[in-house]
């Protein structure tokens, strides 16, 4: 798994267009501005009306360094097999101060980060102060949990992509945890598959923000 994922190293570091949510692509691009995790107050909107105030959570990949630090290789290993680490620790910490108890929230996470939004969903204390309601991962394995899950998930994987299936859930992850599989023409060409195919692909666009091919879920960030 660590080989691999030293695709998560390169990114174009583009915002998302505006402030709206509408699609994967535009998840992909607040993945990558170059924060490793970002939340943003917004309105959910769900066939074009309102559908409440929620807190969205966007989650960078790995950095690929053999370290200690938060996204380092070794987290990566440690989410993979569903154990603590520091990226989970560091998120948990971020949404206790940015985020009110009782909140709706959803998240959105690239590779390392779409693995610890399923952590995240799965822990006991963060399902008792927060209400989450959604995590939509990009490039991301299926990762097995002691809890249950809250809330919806949906799992978008380019076909060329093979981080997707890099977890302790390798069979499981063909089809565990709704997994969407989009073939973008990178087929043999790995890297592009995981970095490049979730911002600039626009077969991404058809999927909503909660990867919901033509749904009608879009986020308004304030």
């Amino acid at each position: 798994m660590a080989v691999l994922m030293i695709f998560s190293v390169f990114s174009f570091a583009v915002c998302a267009k505006g402030e709206t949510i509408a699609n994967v692509q535009d998840a992909a691009k607040l993945c990558f501005q170059g924060k490793l995790i970002t939340i943003k107050k917004g309105t959910l909107y769900t066939g074009g009306k309102k559908n409440g105030t929620v807190y969205a959570i966007f989650l960078a990949g790995s950095n690929m360094k053999w370290d200690d630090s938060v996204n380092g290789l070794k987290t990566c290993i440690k989410s993979g097999m569903a154990k603590d680490n520091l990226y989970l620790d560091a998120l948990i910490k971020s949404a206790e101060k940015n985020i009110p108890k009782g909140s709706k929230v959803v998240i959105m996470g690239h590779s390392l980060g779409g693995m610890v939004a399923q952590q995240f969903a799965a822990d006991a204390d963060m399902k008792a102060k927060y209400e989450i309601i959604h995590t939509m991962t990009m490039g991301s394995p299926y990762i097995i949990t002691l809890e249950e899950r809250e809330g919806g998930i949906n799992r978008m994987a380019d076909s060329g992509d093979p981080v997707p299936y890099l977890s302790n859930a390798l069979f499981s992850n063909f089809t565990a945890g709704n997994l969407t599989r989009v073939d973008n023409g990178y087929f043999g060409r790995p890297a592009q598959a995981h970095i490049i195919s979730y911002q600039t692909s626009e077969s991404w666009q058809k999927y909503d923000c909660f990867g919901i091919e033509n749904g009608t879920n879009k986020l308004v960030l304030s």
